[in-house]
């Protein structure tokens, strides 16, 4: 879509920074986003946010209709199931 907007020539330099929070995640934290996304999407669960907390700098995954995956700096792996509000 940015393409679309900007044309051919544009290029995210940084991401994170573009979304206006630079925090960027660890090598653990994208090792385990890899892991979880293939993962996830091997049993057809939708992966519907991924983004870092800005209040404790975990990488937070909503995937399916309940799955909230969050994982810490050091890449260790929380699990908890959500009720996402549907607003139909």
């Amino acid at each position: 879509m940015l393409k679309r907007l900007y044309g051919n020539n544009f290029k995210i330099q940084n991401p994170v920074i573009l979304l206006g929070y630079e925090m960027e995640p660890t090598v653990e934290q994208l090792k385990e986003l890899f892991r979880l996304s293939y993962l996830l999407t091997k049993i057809f669960l939708p992966i519907y946010l991924v983004r870092i907390d800005e209040r404790t700098d975990d990488l937070v995954i909503l995937a399916g209709d309940k799955i909230e995956i969050t994982v810490d700096k050091e890449g260790r792996v929380g699990y908890d199931q959500t009720e996402f509000q549907n607003d139909e």
